[in-house]
Formats: C-alpha cells, sequence, structure tokens
C-alpha cells in the first residue's frame, strides 16, 4: 500500500520513541526536540502531507551537515518514499530526497545501496536536465565518492574526470564547484598512488591561497586570514595526507594538525571529520615511531568511532587496524595480533576479502605475525594479500609495493634468499618509478637489495672455500 501522512506521521512517531528510549551516549536529546517540533507542526495541519516531509528534509540537510548519518538516513527514507508517491520520481524534491538518502548512505558506508541510489539520481537528472547541468554534475561526483569507498579507484577517476571537464567548460577553472572536482580527483589520483600528480593538483588549491603557509607554519583556529571553511580544511587535509605518503612528514604533521584544531573548534570532537583528521595525525605520528601519540589519538578514535559510527564502520575499523599497528611497534605483540586478526574479520564481512583496506590490513597482519615468528603464517597471508593487490590495484601501486617488501623480509627470515632477492629487485625498481629515488621508501628497498647480495655474496665465498 503506497504511503500515506499517517503513515508519515507513524515513522515520525517511531523515531521519537527510538531516540526517546536510546542511553549512555546514544541519547539524543535535540533530536527528539527536532522530530517533536515536526510532528506538531503536522498536526496543525493535517492535509499538508508534503509539508510534513519538507520539514523532515530539512532535518536531513542538518543532520548531513554535522555527520550524523544514521540520523539522516532514518529520515530520508520516509521522506524519499513520501515524495516519490505524492510527486513522482521526477520531481525535483523527490531527487533531493534521493541525493540525501544516498549521501546519508555513503556517510554510514553503505556502499552497496549509496551506489543503488545514486546512480539513479545522476541518470535521472541528466535524462531531466541534461549533462551539464549543475545538478547533475553533484550527482556523478557523489557516485564517485562512492566508487572511491568501493575501492573502485579507476570507475571513480573516469567519473571525476568527466565532471572536472564539465565544470571546467561550463563554469570556468576559478569556480569553487571546479575546484571541488579538482580536489576530488586529486584524492583519486592518491588512492592509486600517484602521489606526485595529486600534490600538484592539491598545491595548487591550497598553495594559491595561501593558507598553506600560513597553515604550516602554525595559523591555528583564531588565524582569520586562513580560509577556515570545512571545503578548504578538507583540502588541506588531504595534500597532509599525499605528503605524508611522499615521507615529509614535518609538512604533513604541521598542515594536519592545524587542520585538527580548526575542526576541534567547529566541528567538536564527536563529528566524523575530526575523527578523520585524528586518525591522519595518528598515521603521521606512527610512521615516525612516535607510539605513544599515536596510540593516544586511535585509541580515542576506535571509542568515539564506535559510539557515532558504528563499530563496523570503515572509520572505526581502519582506526582499530591502525591501533593494532602502533601496539606492535611499542612491541606488544599478542595484543597487536589478536586486535588485527578479529577486526580483519570485521573488514572481510563489511567491506569484502578484495577491498584495498581489507587487503592492506591482510599484510600489516603478516608483519605482526612474522615478528612473532610464526612465518608460515605470515608468508601465507602475506603472498594471498600481495597476489589480490597484484591483481586489484596493479604490480606498481605502493600498497602492493609494500606487500611484496613484506613477503621478502619474510623470506629472508626463512633463508628463501633467491626468492626474497627477485622480490627486493622488483619492490625497488617499482619504488624507484612511483615514488622517486629519493623517496624514504626506495631508500629502505635499496638498502634491503644490497643486504640480500652482501648475504648472497657470503655463501658464495663461503662454499667456495668449502670446495
Amino acid at each position: 500500500m503506497p504511503p500515506s501522512h499517517g503513515s508519515l506521521h507513524e515513522a515520525v512517531t517511531s523515531l521519537i520513541a527510538k531516540y526517546r528510549s536510546s542511553t549512555g551516549a546514544d541519547r539524543d536529546d535535540h533530536v527528539v526536540t527536532d522530530l517533536q517540533t515536526a510532528a506538531a507542526a503536522a498536526a496543525a495541519d493535517k492535509e499538508n502531507e508534503l509539508g510534513l516531509a519538507d520539514l523532515l528534509g530539512s532535518l536531513v540537510a542538518r543532520y548531513l551537515r554535522q555527520g550524523q548519518w544514521d540520523l539522516a538516513a532514518d529520515l530520508a527514507q520516509p521522506v524519499l518514499r513520501t515524495r516519490e508517491h505524492v510527486l513522482g520520481e521526477t520531481h525535483p524534491a523527490t531527487l533531493a530526497a534521493m541525493s540525501g538518502l544516498a549521501s546519508a548512505y555513503w556517510g554510514q558506508a553503505r556502499w552497496t545501496e549509496a551506489e543503488q541510489v545514486g546512480s539513479r539520481v545522476a541518470a535521472l537528472r541528466e535524462s531531466l536536465l541534461g549533462e551539464d547541468d549543475p545538478l547533475t554534475l553533484v550527482a556523478q561526483s557523489n557516485l564517485a565518492a562512492t566508487y572511491r569507498g568501493q575501492g573502485r579507484w579507476s570507475d571513480a577517476e573516469e567519473l571525476d574526470r568527466r565532471v572536472l571537464d564539465r565544470r571546467v567548460a561550463t563554469l570556468g577553472i576559478d569556480d569553487p564547484a571546479t575546484k571541488t572536482s579538482m580536489a576530488n580527483l586529486a584524492v583519486t589520483y592518491a588512492a592509486r598512488g600517484r602521489y606526485a600528480e595529486a600534490e600538484q593538483i592539491e598545491r595548487a588549491l591550497v598553495g594559491e591561497e595561501e593558507g598553506e603557509e600560513k597553515m604550516a607554519k602554525g595559523g591555528g583556529a583564531g588565524d582569520s586570514e586562513v580560509d577556515s571553511s570545512e571545503p578548504a580544511l578538507t583540502r588541506r587535509s588531504n595534500l597532509a595526507i599525499t605528503y605524508r605518503e611522499q615521507g615529509e612528514y614535518g609538512r604533513a604533521e604541521r598542515l594536519e594538525q592545524s587542520v585538527l584544531e580548526h575542526r576541534l573548534a567547529t566541528l567538536g570532537g564527536r563529528h566524523p571529520h575530526t575523527l578523520i583528521s585524528m586518525a591522519n595525525l595518528a598515521a603521521i605520528y606512527r610512521d615516525q615511531e612516535r607510539w605513544g601519540e599515536a596510540e593516544r589519538l586511535e585509541t580515542a578514535v576506535v571509542a568515539t568511532g564506535e559510539t557515532v559510527l558504528g563499530a563496523n564502520h570503515p572509520t572505526t575499523l581502519m582506526a582499530r587496524a591502525n591501533l593494532a599497528a602502533t601496539r606492535r611497534g611499542q612491541g606488544r605483540l599478542d595484543e597487536a595480533a589478536d586486535m588485527a586478526q578479529a577486526n580483519l574479520q570485521r573488514l572481510q564481512a563489511v567491506l569484502g576479502a578484495r577491498h584495498p583496506i581489507t587487503l592492506v590490513a591482510m599484510t600489516d597482519l603478516g608483519v605482526t605475525l612474522h615478528r612473532q615468528r610464526r612465518l608460515s603464517d605470515a608468508a601465507g597471508l602475506t603472498y594471498s594479500a600481495v597476489t589480490a593487490m597484484q591483481e586489484t590495484l596493479g604490480a606498481d601501486h605502493p600498497h602492493t609495493l609494500t606487500g611484496l617488501a613484506n613477503l621478502g623480509g619474510i623470506y629472508q627470515t626463512q633463508g628463501r634468499w633467491e626468492e626474497a632477492a627477485q622480490l627486493a629487485e622488483q619492490v625497488y625498481a617499482g619504488r624507484q618509478s612511483v615514488l622517486g629515488e629519493s623517496h624514504c621508501e626506495t631508500v629502505l628497498a635499496r638498502e634491503d637489495l644490497r643486504r640480500i647480495a652482501w648475504v648472497e655474496a657470503a655463501d658464495r665465498l663461503k662454499d667456495s672455500s668449502i670446495a
């Protein structure tokens, strides 16, 4: 039976009861107040079915801005059902409701549902409005973001490029929407290990505003000369990530620290964007073996992520994987292995066995098993992960090369020097090509190759002496 005003009102009543009965950190009294206000307004005009949908739609938009994905999804679903029934699927208000629901699903990391709804919005808007309409391009950009979440980086890049080309042609290079497309393409480049291309775009976006230099020198939340809008902060955070991937830890830390200060001041400590900045800064500390600082931030991200996003949200799962890696660095190998193994099972269930995040977690667990001297388990797990990475990410992706380097280290411990040498040569050549000769990971690969050569030379000398 199609939805009616009564069913929409019943949905609101049910949500009021749901959020009123929640306890502890899950309780949010302002949500109950928001819903009661909407219900009271609707009760005054029971014939105005769309009026209630509009009130709830405004709440969806607010909750999306606040990163309250679950609330947004709970409300977006009945709003969409009502508008689709009363107005039809092609009405602008219906399409706006679809877009809101797709965004809520994206925030919840419900990638399949986000793709289904997002693809529908993009197709309808292109059919109704044309390929160059701003709303069509927004829908396509959002769909590309979903592809990135799914680890479908080739699809994301293709769509990012298409949107950027259309925005440059219709809006010009300096339009804010065009800059957003440039930033999105840079994120996709970085995810594919194309850091130099990503940095070129990100520095053009951030450096032109003089924000990079100001923030890198410590411009905080009170610096009025620095653009502290959320899009600008996201661009700076992305640049910090790119710096970190290229081993430029000082620049990465200063930039991400400033972004985090702004987000704590404007969004608070529980907003998803703040949690991402905390996780990014922790990763920079971890790469520098500053274990205590990394652990403090990662523990906070895990705890808050479990409360705000859920225990199985990718942000929470990645934070838990990072915390396990930090504990390994602290020498707490048993704790690290137990946490990483349990977390890997969750990642496989939530994201799938071949998702890039899952594969990175597999190789990371392999490192811990190696240090525990569980060599057979480490070799088997790492080999499986690397094989999948070669098939999904490509042979020269930085994650693949790291996995190969880890596997080579296990082979060295097992005394499998010939196989280790082959892998070391492959890793060094790949890192030279992708990261450059001076990158810290390339330097490590070169040193590893030399060490293996020395061992093999010593073995040959020993054999010749015996003979």
